[in-house]
């Protein structure tokens, strides 16, 4: 991670375990029988973006290969004989930018309140505590979660003709947090932050 993730400043100091957010889908694309290069969305046929990519290998000929990607995320599976293929939505494709500055952020808060506003950005899955000169300690839970359909089996793959795409994020203020709790300190190892919080991918 550019700069620091796990460190102090002169007000505070700040740790990170891995959580458990459900930040990614597979969502199933209906192809046109008539152009595999197209899916069914809201009611049209549309076409996928395409982009080549060109791998350079030392002593041999670059290796070419073709991305293909739906509103949902990148193709990377087809089952043309069944006319489908299976896209990977990510929350946090293209926001990755909101983590760092999130981690830029805990380098300069002073306090658990300034702390909280800089974990709200971070769109990557972790628990994040602090500990002030002050005696405050808190913990937040990040990640951007989707809103999902109520109607998706969240075991399966989603349909991806829109019905049941995602809605926006959960809000940060509804996520696992507290601060100076009652009994005096936090525990956590990689695990998930509260007996309420769902994830299908885990058993």
């Amino acid at each position: 991670v550019p700069g620091v993730l796990i460190g102090i400043n002169e007000h505070l100091a700040w740790t990170t375990t891995s959580a458990d957010a459900d930040l990614e889908d597979i969502f199933v694309e209906k192809l046109n029988p008539s152009n595999s290069l197209q899916y069914w969305h809201d009611g049209a046929w549309r076409d996928m973006e395409r982009r080549v990519e060109r791998i350079e290998v030392r002593g041999a000929s670059p290796v070419e290969f073709e991305i293909f990607r739906t509103v949902h995320g990148p193709i990377i599976k087809w089952d043309k004989d069944k006319g489908i293929a299976y896209s990977h939505a990510m929350s946090y494709w293209g926001r990755e930018i909101e983590t760092l500055r999130g981690i830029a952020g805990f380098w300069r808060a002073r306090n658990t309140a300034e702390f909280a506003r800089s974990a709200s950005n971070i769109t990557s899955s972790h628990n994040f505590f602090c500990a002030t000169r002050d005696g405050d300690i808190g913990f937040w839970f990040t990640g951007k979660i989707p809103v999902r359909s109520r109607d998706a089996d969240r075991r399966l793959p989603t349909p991806g003709t829109g019905e049941y795409d995602w809605k926006g994020d959960i809000a940060f203020s509804e996520m696992p947090q507290v601060i100076n709790p009652k009994q005096g300190y936090l525990v956590n190892w990689n695990n998930k932050p509260a007996p309420w919080v769902d994830n299908a991918d885990r058993p």
